[in-house]
């Protein structure tokens, strides 16, 4: 007969057993959750329980599980949702919201929360449902086409030297003119600075015959410094700068110009994170930050997005549910960015009174749900129907002519759709046309003053 190995009941040793004896064993496990009515307990949020337009449950991690067990075992249940805002412990010692629910055997188990030192006395664990980091999230970076762009083609170090080649030029002229005269009766010190100007200009102009040799010189040079420029002109202006956003707490942390807003879930980790935390990372973000009520949490995520320079914390699970069901104008597109690590990230678990019957029965479904992918089944069936919940509603408000924020999640929708290399536009010869506009002013103004000399004289 098969066997498998399995810890005794102390978890000291491993031992073998007969595979129906193991079978029989963890029947005997689960048989409390049998032909009961069982009290659940937990957090009113979309990613454990989401409803349809008739406000009735129709998914949902927390409502799934619950709703497993109890068909599994041919039970029934009640999912309590009034007491999650807040789960801290009070000064005397008892315990607010579903927690302190819990220890008075008012409900039978909640859905999650993680482990920590205050918890572990009054408190069980099941094995552990899932991971919840806790995250920040930021708009998308924005491309566009400097309007000084003409001049980022070199860096400043090299404009210095283009400028000195030319300014050395002109005495380098003006002294071979001096030293062998032209004689076309025109201004030295006029021919001597047109000649390398018109040349870096890649202007004609007339060169005399005495410095025919040095003017080819120079204009070899011209020559290879407008290729230069011209190809590097057209990558400069046509791929766009993206805005350089942080993506780690360490580098938010340190970039000082970035608006910071925290969804605070009072008692949960990421609060008990910014309460006692020493750490310098936490302790700059934590500064700066503006809290944000629970119930303000869609508000606070659509700004996020549609303001630049501005992060959002929550749990990433929750903020993508979010971000699906109130500002997602397409199904393959999403207008936010994630923080790639979060700030603290921790295991949680369904949680029980301490020593609770329903602990090792519990324990033994979580982990076969695990295993088998079911959470990250159930999380995706959420995503799905807030994300077509969502895109429905602003097809409604499309027709109605559409709101603010609704122009705005379509302008950056187009504009991440819109391939890398963007066109010129009439703001990017700004510079040039200034240029203009100031040389024709000059040179009117001197013309004024010549005509006027020529009168007077």
């Amino acid at each position: 007969m098969p066997q498998v190995l399995s810890e005794n009941c102390f978890r000291t040793a491993t031992i073998k057993i007969d595979f129906e004896k193991f079978k029989w064993m963890n029947c005997l496990k689960t048989d409390i959750l049998k032909n009961r009515h069982l009290r659940a307990t937990g957090f009113n949020l979309k990613n454990h329980i989401i409803r349809d337009s008739k406000r009735v449950p129709i998914g949902g991690m927390s409502f799934n599980l619950i709703k497993f067990v109890a068909v599994n075992y041919n039970s029934s249940f009640h999912y309590h949702l009034n007491s999650w805002r807040n789960v801290r412990q009070n000064p005397d010692g008892t315990w607010n919201g579903f927690i302190g629910e819990l220890i008075n055997n008012t409900e039978d188990f909640a859905c999650w929360l993680g482990n920590t030192y205050l918890r572990h006395p009054y408190l069980d664990f099941t094995t552990h449902v899932k991971d919840s980091p806790f995250v920040f999230f930021s708009s998308l970076p924005k491309s566009q086409l400097k309007w000084d762009g003409i001049l980022s083609v070199f860096d400043s170090f090299s404009w210095l030297c283009i400028i000195l080649s030319v300014l050395l030029a002109i005495p380098v002229f003006y002294g071979y003119f001096c030293l062998k005269p032209t004689g076309n009766g025109a201004s030295r010190l006029y021919v001597a600075t047109i000649l390398p100007t018109c040349a870096i200009l890649q202007v004609g102009t007339r060169i005399p015959t005495r410095v025919r040799h040095l003017s080819g010189l120079f204009l070899f040079y011209s020559i290879v410094i407008n290729i230069c420029f011209s190809s590097n002109l057209i990558s400069v202006l046509t791929i766009p700068n993206v805005d350089v956003l942080p993506e780690t707490p360490e580098e938010l942390s340190k970039t000082l110009d970035i608006r910071i807003k925290y969804i605070q879930f009072a008692g949960t980790i990421s609060d008990a994170l910014f309460e006692n935390s020493l750490s310098p990372t936490v302790l700059s973000i934590k500064r700066r930050m503006e809290f944000v009520k629970p119930g303000e949490m869609i508000q606070a995520m659509v700004e996020t997005i549609t303001h630049p320079k501005t992060v959002l914390f929550t749990y990433e699970e929750l903020g993508r549910v979010h971000v699906a069901e109130n500002a997602t104008l397409k199904s393959d597109f999403s207008p936010v960015k994630i923080s790639t690590v979060p700030i603290t990230d921790i295991h949680v678990s369904i949680v029980l009174r301490k020593y609770s019957k329903f602990t090792e029965a519990l324990s033994a479904n979580i982990g076969r749900l695990q295993n088998t992918g079911h959470f990250q089944k159930w999380f995706g069936d959420v995503l799905d129907i807030s994300r077509k919940q969502g895109i429905s509603w602003w097809k409604q408000v499309q027709l109605q002519g559409g709101n603010e924020a609704y122009h705005k999640l379509a302008g950056i929708s187009k504009d991440a759709m819109l391939p890398d290399v963007k066109p010129f536009t009439l703001f990017h010869f700004v510079l040039l046309f200034s240029c203009l506009f100031c040389g024709a002013v000059v040179a009117s103004a001197v013309f004024i003053i010549e005509v006027f000399y020529v009168i007077l004289s």
